[in-house]
């Protein structure tokens, strides 16, 4: 095997693997790097991360390079680290040396939408982030680790907060799992605490949906009782205050680049960058006012 400094082929050839993790990612984002890669006149191949088998689905469809998303486990990865040929890591949460990595700048798109929110009155804030599961442990306990980019997404509400000169506390930032019920407790704890607020930021989207069922069966409305701010702008049906993120953008760069590295050769490593904005939705809106 050629040692990825040496890694050279030509293009036309190429397969790109876009390796999967669950069917959650086998969504528009998988389709849009699809696109890009027949465009740049290489093959698409879907892999998925999930089964037993990735060493032998990459074998025998013959792939040439590596377009990850970003669910991968730390054991999933070090896999992976083990096949020569350039890869590119999607929002992996921390640096992997010889591995290209695209990751999304969070700050403006939470930073708009929290100025919004302050510019609709709001002042009190919840920060609910999400947490990953990465296996088991040997007593059966199930690990987590903070997702990726939560703790970017918490800076940017800290930062419009600080210049709205609001103090920040960390008994107001939650983690939950991407599951049924975690946003249940966390309002749970509020009330039982008096402390609900008038605006919720969310890590992404899938939070936000869950946090939106729970307030429903509580009997709050949204936006008249509680402010939702979502991240991603992944969902469909709910007209939802998001941060966006343009997929075919993302796509396009990160399957230049590993062009590059199939035709060209080189080091892995560089760290490639897209921008989030603020997308107004009806999951938002003014404060509500006491008579």
């Amino acid at each position: 095997v050629l040692a990825p400094s040496f890694w050279k082929l030509d293009v036309a050839i190429s397969k790109i693997g876009i390796l999967v993790w669950n069917e959650a990612e086998l969504s528009e984002d998988a389709s849009s790097f699809c696109r890009q890669i027949t465009s740049q006149e290489m093959t698409p191949v879907i892999l998925r991360g999930d089964q037993d088998d990735l060493r032998e689905q990459i074998r025998e469809n013959g792939i040439h390079g590596l377009i990850i998303f970003p669910t991968a486990k730390a054991a999933n990865i070090r896999l992976i680290d083990s096949i020569k040929m350039p890869k590119l890591l999607l929002q992996y949460v921390t640096r992997v040396e010889g591995m290209d990595n695209l990751v999304i700048d969070s700050f403006p798109g939470v930073y708009g939408g929290v100025k919004q929110l302050l510019n609709f009155g709001h002042r009190d804030f919840i920060y609910i982030g999400g947490l990953i599961s990465t296996g088991y442990d040997e007593a059966g306990q199930e690990l987590f680790l903070t997702a990726q980019d939560s703790y970017y997404r918490l800076v940017a509400m800290r930062q419009a907060l600080s210049e709205a000169r609001i103090p920040f506390s960390f008994n107001n930032c939650f983690e939950v799992p991407f599951e049924p019920g975690n946003t249940d407790r966390i309002l749970q704890q509020l009330i039982d605490e008096n402390r609900m607020p008038t605006a919720f930021v969310c890590f992404d989207d899938v939070v936000a949906v869950l946090l939106l069922e729970s307030l429903t069966a509580l009997g709050l409305e949204v936006p008249k009782d509680v402010s939702v701010l979502g991240f991603g702008d992944v969902v469909e049906g709910i007209d939802l205050a998001t941060a966006t993120i343009d997929t075919n953008d993302m796509a396009e760069l990160a399957v230049a680049r590993i062009r590059e590295r199939i035709s060209q050769g080189g080091l892995g490593g560089m760290t490639l960058s897209v921008t989030s904005a603020f997308k107004p939705g009806g999951s938002i809106g003014p404060v509500k006012t006491t008579k």
